[in-house]
Order: C-alpha cells, then structure tokens, then sequence
C-alpha cells in the first residue's frame, strides 16, 4: 500500500512510487494506492510490465482472479482532476480492464483524436461523472475509419448524467465487433446505445441471441428481449443462420423503432411483419437460392416502407432515409439470378399506388418491365439503366397510368427498340386517335440506346401530350428516326439537348419531330462524310503505293 510521496512537514510516510522507474526489470506488479494525489504524472515504468493489477482510490478491493492480466481502477472522491490526454492512463496502452469513477473534468476522449485509444480493453467501466458527452469521438481523426475498442467485451456505464452518444464519427467495421455485455444504468440524456446492429460473414453462426445454458434448464420462465433502441439491423451472409433467438428467450416489444433492416433473401422470414412496425427502408440480398421472382412479393410486407433495395449477391446499395414524406422507392440492381424473371412483376399487381419511384440496374434477364396491365398512379419517377436484355419498357396501357411521373430516365439499354409499345405485335387494339398524356413529366433522358428507334407505338400513331416536358435529352441514340408517328404536342420544350454533360450541346427545328429527324439526317451525313474520307485516305495510300512499287522510267 503507498500514500502520499510526502507527509507532514516533508517526512516520507512511504517510499515513493516516482522510485518504480528504477526498477528497469519489472516485470508484473499489484498496487493500491489509497489517495490518487500520490499518482506521479511518469508512468512510463508501466510500458515493461506485462502483468498488473493498479488500484487507485478508497473502497477497492482486489477481487477475484478472472485471468486479466493487465487491470487499472481509478477512483476519484474528492474532485481532483488527473489528466486522461497528457499521461497516467494513455500510457497504457496494453490495459485490459479500466475502471474510471469519477473524474468530474472528463468531457469526452476516452478513445480521442490521438488515433491510438485502448487496443487491448477488454472491459470497460465508467461511473459517476456530470460532464462526459461521449464516450468515442473520432471526427477530427485524420484517418477515414478509426477502429475503436477491437477487443472489448463488456461495456458498463452507470450516473453519466450529461452523456448522450457513445459514437461519434465515422468508424470501422472491426469497432466494438467483439462486445457481449453491455449494461447502462443513470443515464438520462443517452437516447440509444448502439443504434445500429451488424453481423455479416459468419459462416457458423446458427442463432443471433441464445439464452445461456442455465438460464434455460433453471425454470419455465421466459426471458424477454427488448431492443427498444435498436434503429439499424443488419445480417448478412450467414449461412448457417436459423432462428433470431432459441431457448427460453422471446422478444416482449421486438423492435419498436427499428427503421432499416438489411437481411439475406431466406431470412426474411424470421421477421414477421408485426416486429416491424416503424421500418423505412428494407433491403434485401439474393443469391443463386433465392426464391423471389417478384417486385410485388416485397411489396405487399409493410405499409410504412419508404425504400426497398433488392440486390443480387455481388451488390451494395444505399439509400438515405431524409426527404421521404410520401410513398415508396424501389430499387433492384443486378437480379440475374432467375433467369426466369422477365418482368419484375409476374402479374398484375395491386401493391403499386405506395410506389412513389422506381429503379431499375443492371437486370439482365428483363425483357419488359411491368405486364401490360400494370399500373402506377403515383409514380413520380422511373430509371432503367443497364438492363441489355430489355426491349420495350412500358406498355401504352400503362403508359396511360403514369399521370403523375416528372422523370424518366432510360440509359444503356442496347437491345430497346421502343420505350412505349403497344400490347400486342399487331398494333389492331386502338383507333387512329388513341391518346396518351404525360400530365406532368418535365424531364426525359434517353442514353446510349444504341438500338431505339422511336419513343412510343410507332405501329399505331398514338397521339402524344407532353403539356410540361422542359428538358429532353438525346445522347446517343444513333437509330432514332423519329419520336412518335402520331400527333406530339410538347408546348414548353424549346430544345432537344444532345449531350448529357454539355448543356451548350443542343438542336431545335420548328418542333420536336422535325428535330429528332434533323438530328439522325444530319448524324448520317456525318457519317457518310466521314466514310468517304477514310475511303478516299484509303485510295489514295493505295494509289501511293503502287506508284512507289512501278520502276523509274
């Protein structure tokens, strides 16, 4: 035991703890330090040990061994401050259990900006202080993703009575991934604890909360799980995943403020839809196992969906939940797993009106979008991008649905022939005057479809209104003759834009018809001229050849 470095009138009441820096070959230390004024502001002597136990402050008790080797407890009773940043504790940086009660100054960097924190802390305990804000703060980190507490596996917070984050700022993957235990206790401004909850790529891992093997044999008590904080689940990747809980265990209010939960294609069913009942965005993976072969399997599962991704297994999608006060935004990228999925509904549906926007990348096995009869009132968006297997995207008969869509945007769709076709080969279903209305579409951008010839049922001359288009762009769409056969009324588009990137790169003749065929005429001048040059080049290299090949005369 050690007290003060000096006593009353200068006298040594015990040697002085400033002497353990002598001691060059020490190697494992137990020390209680009664009054935490004796603690000497070097500790680099602690850099050699490879075994302690350092116990600072009244009321301690050393305890029972649990196989930590390297212990700190520090207790502050009479508002004395120590320094966490300049020394004592950051320099130790091999510590496995800390315990800080306490340090009324303390604010915050318990895992600082210094990039360094406490790799080894297996436990973690934080008592009775006013002041800390947070407990991992890494936004002036210059890194861009700090790893913070790789190895800790127990987290105790209690009388933290200002604390409101444990994070803040960006952090890795490899952060907290070993905790088990957490308890918190007295701490009235914490709004959560981890909002967000992952496990991925755990090959072996069959349940996610398991009741302990005594617990399970003691009586016929049911445990009750709440994850009342919980805002963001993901698990992906496990394989061998059966059940959420097992044993003894149920969920008493399941997960109340859950808002996005990122699953495998399988394990969606582990998820009733009453355990959801605040969830924004749902996205799901698929893989070669996958059963789905519907947009409108995922659609009908919760009402207060706001973004639903569906991804195959080679994908990451990500969708920020602000600004979505209405409907829904659906987004499939890369399904080519079901080579049986043409359509990404496989009827009609009636789980449409919530659909608010619609993405489409990326799905090669699609050959049309919706069936002929779908409809989509309330759709105010629709891209297609990357779908090389796709040749027609709507039909006119839902063409005639979309009363509200303000964009399209088709990209790089190489075998598209027609964006709007008619629901049949024969073009027999409608009159001569049949009309189609694009109430409120204000822009339009057709890409790199190599393949497009027209944009609507150019068998059918269907008249077209575009009463609010403003923006057209055509970027290469070499093919393109024409927009409609049919009557086109476009009252505010003033030019056709003809690149995507430069808005200085235009052409406008009279209307938009005249314009479309102005365009193709003069890009097949171009090219007959640029044929005829390379012809010509190539003659007269020929010509050159041969004169330098006949023999001087």
């Amino acid at each position: 035991m050690w007290g003060k470095v000096g006593g009353v009138d200068g006298e040594r009441r015990n040697a002085s703890l400033d002497e353990l820096n002598n001691l060059s070959k020490l190697t494992s230390l137990e020390i209680l330090i009664q009054d935490e004024k004796a603690l000497p502001r070097d500790l680099s002597f602690f850099k050699m040990l490879q075994r302690y136990r350092k116990l600072i402050g009244d009321s301690w008790e050393y305890g029972a061994r649990d196989g930590i080797s390297r212990k700190f407890k520090l207790k502050l009773t009479n508002g004395d401050n120590i320094c966490l940043n300049e020394g004592h504790i950051m320099q130790l940086k091999g510590i496995e259990d800390l315990t800080l009660d306490g340090l009324p100054d303390m604010k915050s960097v318990i895992y600082g900006s210094d990039g360094e924190g406490f790799p080894q802390l297996k436990r973690l305990q934080i008592r009775r202080n006013g002041n800390i804000v947070r407990l991992v703060d890494t936004m002036d980190c210059t890194a861009a993703r700090t790893t913070a507490f790789p190895l800790l596996e127990s987290l105790f917070l209690e009388d933290l009575g200002n604390l409101e984050k444990i994070c803040r700022g960006p952090l890795s993957a490899e952060s907290f991934c070993k905790l088990k235990n957490i308890r918190v206790e007295g701490c009235d401004k914490l709004k959560n604890v981890f909002p967000s909850f992952e496990v991925s790529s755990c090959q072996n891992m069959e349940v996610i909360f398991a009741a302990e093997r005594g617990d399970e044999a003691s009586n016929n008590n049911t445990q009750a799980i709440e994850l009342t904080q919980l805002r963001t689940l993901r698990l992906c990747s496990l394989p061998q995943l059966t059940s959420f809980c097992t044993g003894d265990l149920h969920f008493e209010k399941v997960f109340p403020n859950l808002e996005k939960l990122s699953v495998d294609e399988k394990h969606i069913g582990l998820f009733p839809e009453d355990w959801l009942c605040k969830l924004k965005c749902l996205d799901v993976r698929l893989d070669e196992s996958s059963t789905i072969l519907s947009l409108d399997d995922f659609l009908q599962r919760s009402h207060t969906i706001k973004i639903l991704l569906i991804a195959g297994d080679d994908y990451a999608l990500e969708r920020s939940l602000e600004n979505l006060e209405n409907g829904m935004n659906a987004r499939m990228r890369g399904i080519n797993q079901r080579r049986e999925m043409k359509q990404i509904f496989k009827q009609e549906s009636t789980n449409t009106n919530n659909l608010e926007q619609l993405e489409i990348f990326e799905c090669h096995n699609l050959t049309n979008l919706v069936p002929s009869s779908t409809s989509f009132q309330n759709l105010t968006a629709l891209k297609v991008w990357r779908c090389r297997g796709m040749i027609r995207v709507l039909t006119s008969s839902t063409a005639r649905s979309l009363v509200r869509l303000r964009q399209m945007m088709i990209y790089s769709c190489v075998m598209i022939t027609e964006i709007v076709a008619d629901e049949d080969d024969q073009g027999d279903n409608y009159a001569a005057k049949d009309e189609i209305v694009f109430s409120e579409l204000k822009e339009l951008k057709l890409w790199d479809l190599e393949s497009l010839t027209s944009f609507s049922c150019s068998g059918n001359n269907c008249d077209f209104k575009f009463p609010s288009l403003e923006r057209l762009v055509v970027d290469n769409c070499p093919n393109m003759k024409i927009f409609s056969e049919g009557e086109l009324s476009t009252p505010k588009l003033q030019k056709v834009q003809l690149s995507v990137f430069d808005n200085k790169l235009w052409a406008w003749d009279r209307d938009l018809n005249t314009t479309i065929q102005y365009v193709y005429l003069k890009r097949k001048k171009e090219e007959k001229e640029k044929e005829n040059e390379k012809s010509a080049e190539a003659n007269e290299k020929e010509k050159d050849a041969k004169d330098s090949e006949s023999p001087n005369l």
